[in-house]
């Protein structure tokens, strides 16, 4: 028995290692440092989502308030119309000389609603021969039985030489803005002489302030003033606040400020 003494303490299975203080403060801080790692990484995630978001947010305010602020100028910008049929589509151009086929001077009529209206641009669309010595006037004229009358305001003058060889739009701001009485007919005088300026028409019927009114052309027929069915010249009419600039520069700061957040956010 004695002899077997060794063999069987040689098959006894050995004791395990028990985790003492000393082997467990290791592996504690190893956690610990893990755990406070995790924590800094979700933090600093977390924040800069947050940040993103918030930029986000704004930017996606900031283009929604252009949006609708550019449709609310769009709808004031329509108001401060009174007659537009600058860009519709122009079948021809009449000659503004005198004595010239279906030449000059030429006129378009046009009306006021029932609050008048306060005159402030006029834009014609016009082209010429720029080498010619020639001049055009503007002016606003009173209506006389559906023909014009008698000069109101002198508009503006154009010398031949800053015409073009195209149709292009040229721009008569009023020195002061001239009130128009409410529901109340006038007329656009446009007179040459011998200008070589030739007066883009339309037969859009659709654009603002055509039904209805008429033009005049001295050597159109037998001459004398005809409904705008036939054509009337090409013009706008404006109090001024067609431009919109605000609106404009509203629209850039809108992007300087998207430009700004991805800026920033390419740099976090």
């Amino acid at each position: 028995m004695e002899a077997l003494a060794p063999r069987v303490s040689a098959l006894r299975k050995p004791k395990r290692a028990r985790l003492g203080p000393r082997r467990l403060t290791p592996l504690i801080d190893h956690l610990s440092l893990y755990r406070a790692t995790l924590i800094v990484a979700f933090r600093v995630a977390r924040r800069a989502t947050a940040e993103w978001v918030y930029q986000l947010r704004w930017a996606f305010a900031g283009g929604l308030f252009t949006a609708f602020t550019l449709l609310f100028r769009v709808g004031s910008a329509n108001s401060a119309l009174l007659y537009d049929n600058l860009y519709s589509t122009t079948t021809g151009a009449d000659p503004l000389a005198t004595n010239a086929i279906f030449g000059g001077p030429l006129a378009d009529s046009f009306s006021t609603g029932a609050a008048g209206f306060s005159l402030a641009d006029v834009q014609l669309l016009l082209q010429g021969n720029s080498s010619s010595s020639g001049s055009l006037s503007v002016g606003l004229y009173s209506d006389n039985a559906t023909s014009p009358g008698t000069l109101l305001y002198n508009i503006g003058f154009l010398s031949d030489s800053s015409l073009t060889s195209a149709l292009s739009v040229f721009d008569f701001p009023l020195a002061s803005p001239y009130s128009l009485a409410p529901s109340t007919r006038y007329w656009l005088f446009v007179a040459g002489g011998t200008s070589s300026a030739l007066w883009g028409w339309s037969l859009d019927q659709s654009a603002l302030g055509v039904s209805g009114e008429y033009f005049y052309n001295v050597e159109y027929g037998v001459g004398g003033a005809y409904s705008n069915i036939d054509g009337p010249y090409q013009m706008l009419l404006s109090n001024g606040a067609v431009p919109e600039p605000s609106t404009l520069l509203l629209l850039g700061s809108g992007l300087v400020g998207f430009v700004a957040f991805r800026k920033k956010f390419r740099t976090a």
